[in-house]
């Protein structure tokens, strides 16, 4: 995982960077030589360095969908996943197979067949 920098590591490491070159300055600062020549070339063309935005909270794509969800799976006794994200897809909403297993999960229309399913031991 990568770390996160102060903005004052990357300033002095973009303006050493900058006078002695990007290698020099990964090496003093202990940072990868990637990073030294991004913040040196930011610091080259805008004459700062600024740290990007870190965390915060990403909307889920399926949000406003659940009306839909909950009228597919009633409409339907066994729809799968794979079927409603083929359903979803062709509606315009591209998403993975986990996105929409964690909304109907979230949703509580999962059904688990296990203990219909469950075979009977002999011992």
């Amino acid at each position: 995982m990568s770390k996160y920098y102060s903005l004052d590591l990357c300033q002095r490491a973009a303006a050493y960077g900058l006078q002695h070159g990007s290698v020099e300055a990964a090496a003093l600062f202990d940072i990868s030589r990637a990073t030294a020549a991004r913040w040196a070339s930011q610091m080259r063309k805008t004459g700062k360095v600024s740290i990007g935005k870190v965390g915060g909270h990403k909307r889920a794509m399926l949000e406003g969908q659940e009306p839909w969800f909950r009228e597919r799976v009633s409409s339907e006794t066994h729809v799968t996943l794979r079927r409603l994200q083929s359903e979803l897809a062709e509606r315009g909403i591209v998403v993975n197979y986990g996105a929409v297993w964690k909304f109907v999960h979230r949703l509580g229309l999962s059904f688990k067949k296990k203990l219909l399913r469950r075979r009977s031991h002999t011992t």
